[in-house]
């Protein structure tokens, strides 16, 4: 349905404000950075710098993110010295204020690309892994970053684990160290992974238990 253009005009002073971002500076670097209240972070026009070929004012611009741990993060620089800052940070600490002690960002609607102010919120790494898990982005086990190993790796050092086989057998099984295996049974990137695993007996040289015809392992006891 088309908008009559007398009706769109005298609208146009109430719409345009929702659709123009708001800006603000970027906490700790006020007059180099803004960001808008839709995500975005730009550079400001600074004072023109002598160069050996007279003066060359340096002009604003957006910045473009770069994906860092699934992240968009954008390089700042201050004082020669640069970093890279997570854009969801940015908008926080510019439109929430300081990020109390403990607390994480929170993408309300799960998706770690839209850094709008209205989609951010502070949140306890509780209340934070409890929305990831609502929207299925939480990363866990081989779909992890830093994972090396595959869910039937997990899965077989679990079972042999619970057999109650040594953890040097199941280093040797799996092709990993000792330290790694007690890793996956008690560290924190595989816990979902675990908690959803079939627990059935293996047996070091047969596979599942239920298969298994040889004689009683004294590693099984």
């Amino acid at each position: 349905m088309s908008v009559h253009p007398i009706f769109e005009q005298a609208m146009a002073p109430f719409i345009k404000p929702l659709r123009e971002p708001i800006w603000r500076p970027v906490v700790g670097y006020e007059g180099i950075y803004d960001v808008s209240s839709l995500g975005q972070v730009r550079s400001l026009p600074r004072n023109p710098e002598v160069r050996s070929r007279g003066y060359f004012p340096r002009p604003g611009k957006i910045l473009s993110p770069a994906m860092r741990n699934n992240y968009p993060a954008v390089l700042l620089y201050k004082n020669r010295d640069r970093e890279h800052v997570n854009v969801h940070t940015i908008v926080l600490e510019a439109f929430a204020g300081p990020r109390p002690d403990g607390m994480q960002a929170s993408h309300l609607d799960g998706d770690t690309t839209n850094n709008a102010s209205a989609n951010l919120e502070w949140a306890t790494p509780k209340q934070n892994n409890a929305e990831k898990l609502r929207h299925g982005t939480q990363l866990y086990g081989e779909d992890h970053h830093a994972s090396k190993l595959t869910l039937e790796d997990v899965r077989t050092i679990i079972q042999m684990d619970a057999n109650r086989c040594k953890l040097a057998e199941i280093s040797e099984e799996v092709g990993i160290s000792v330290s790694q295996v007690r890793n996956v049974l008690t560290g924190g990137s595989w816990k979902a992974a675990r908690e959803n695993i079939d627990w059935a007996p293996y047996c070091i040289h047969c596979g599942p238990k239920s298969s298994c015809t040889c004689p009683p392992h004294p590693s099984n006891d």
